[in-house]
């Protein structure tokens, strides 16, 4: 189920960002610019519309594609630990997931025992 969630997400990211980049051609093909964060262009209201539409869009695909690895990402190591059947584990198994951040860069570091 997780698996399939990560695929929804990164379907709607990549629709987002689809989105995203019809809005920024449009925004191009207008005559619009930004120079120092401040939206200018011959209709300076409707550029400034469209470069708030592309600054949403563009977050909405990052959001997307970022629950989309991690939905995917947890329904994998679920996966292959064992965790998509419905049985009960057996008393004599263990398995162990451990993740923490990473310390020389952005980052996660994780480990499993099985």
């Amino acid at each position: 189920m997780l698996i399939a969630g990560g695929v929804i997400g990164i379907s709607a990211g990549v629709a987002f960002h689809l989105v995203r980049e019809n809005r920024a051609s449009h925004f191009n093909d207008i005559g619009c610019e930004v120079s120092n964060g401040v939206v200018s262009g011959p209709e300076a209201d409707r550029c400034q519309v469209v470069y708030n539409d592309i600054q949403t869009n563009t977050r909405y695909a990052i959001a997307g594609y970022a629950g989309g690895v991690a939905l995917g990402g947890v329904g994998l190591v679920l996966l292959l630990m064992g965790g998509g059947g419905d049985a009960a584990p057996s008393s004599g198994s263990t398995a162990l997931l451990h993740c923490s951040p990473t310390l020389d860069a952005v980052g996660l570091a994780c480990g499993g025992r099985f």
